[in-house]
């Protein structure tokens, strides 16, 4: 599974576990969730107020508005001087490449999943799309 940031121009894809982690090392740097917002069509699918718009987690299209995206972007901009340069999962590395997750994850930080020079790029790029305004997360 995987969480889809779509605005009116481009999107970028995270894998379901990292997305999480990503949110939490914004917020450990200063990001100040403002809260989701629920579009008139998926009214549907949450009628009643049942939107929960403390949620960024799922992909249920949620709405992430302009001046969050921006904090957010600000945030993870200031957290890419401390994921680590090098990568830091490689002594969890398996014999066939890749790192288990499930059931139980490295004991590691967060930044560490975004650590080396390929992840530290993609949260460049996502700090980038941030920049770009309002987004939803599919």
């Amino acid at each position: 599974m995987a969480i889809e940031c779509k605005n009116t121009t481009s999107s970028i894809w995270w894998q379901q576990w990292r997305w999480p982690k990503l949110l939490r090392i914004a917020k450990a740097n200063g990001w100040k969730p403002a809260g989701t917002t629920q579009s008139p069509e998926d009214e549907i699918y949450f009628p009643g107020g049942r939107w929960d718009r403390d949620n960024y987690t799922t992909n249920d299209g949620q709405t992430v508005t302009a001046e969050d995206a921006i904090a957010l972007g600000a945030a993870l901009e200031s957290a890419l001087r401390v994921i680590p340069n090098e990568y830091a999962l490689a002594k969890y590395e398996l014999p066939g490449g890749g790192i288990e997750i499930a059931p139980n994850q490295p004991p590691v930080p967060d930044v560490d999943w975004f650590s080396g020079a390929e992840a530290k790029a993609q949260v460049a790029a996502f700090v980038a799309f941030c920049k770009q305004g309002a987004f939803r997360i599919f």
